[in-house]
């Protein structure tokens, strides 16, 4: 039975999986606007990384126009990622949501019940989560939240890499605080 049940969540994962990448090809990938930005970051990807394989030799002015440049390019490639991210913004809100109901009514569904059994006992933060709306007292009881989550985590990525959708490689995460006046670490070197 617990094999059963296992198989029964791990199905419905993929499934969920798959229905809200769809549901995000839908809305998003497959749009002109993202391709477009997407290309572009992926240009500015790789003009950065072009710039900072050039040799930096020659006089401090040719070092502090290269490094100028490369600044330019930078905050490019960070403002485009910010527009990218604006424009998913919706579309993973409204994938979050899905994924807060499904997990509610399959919280619902198998409530109490031992789905699976560890072969160990977890530390204890992965043993609240794993042992979650589950009643007595045996560490090694595993609930449908945890196999759930660790379905969504390995499928979903995998999902994403299969159909070639999602983000592209290289892009750098926008600093959310970036406008509230946080610090934003430079990787490059400093002209001495």
């Amino acid at each position: 039975m617990g094999v059963l049940m296992c198989v029964v969540i791990m199905a419905l994962s993929a499934l969920i999986a798959l229905l809200t990448e769809a549901y995000s090809w839908y809305t998003v990938y497959r749009k002109p606007e993202y391709q477009r930005l997407k290309r572009h970051i992926e240009n500015l990807v790789k003009d950065v990384e072009k710039k900072k394989a050039e040799p930096v030799g020659g006089s401090v002015e040719r070092k502090v126009k290269n490094l100028k440049a490369l600044s330019r390019l930078e905050k490019d490639l960070a403002e485009a990622t910010k527009d990218l991210q604006a424009l998913t913004m919706s579309n993973k809100l409204v994938v979050a949501v899905t994924l807060m109901v499904v997990m509610i009514a399959i919280n619902k569904s198998f409530a109490g019940i031992v789905v699976a059994k560890l072969p160990f006992v977890p530390i204890s933060l992965v043993q609240k989560i794993s042992h979650r709306a589950l009643e007595g007292e045996d560490p090694t009881d595993c609930s449908v939240a945890f196999i759930f989550a660790l379905c969504q985590a390995g499928v979903k990525g995998n999902i994403v890499k299969l159909v070639g959708v999602g983000h592209p490689k290289g892009m750098k995460e926008a600093n959310p605080f970036a406008e509230l006046g946080a610090p934003v670490e430079e990787d490059h070197a400093k002209v001495q």
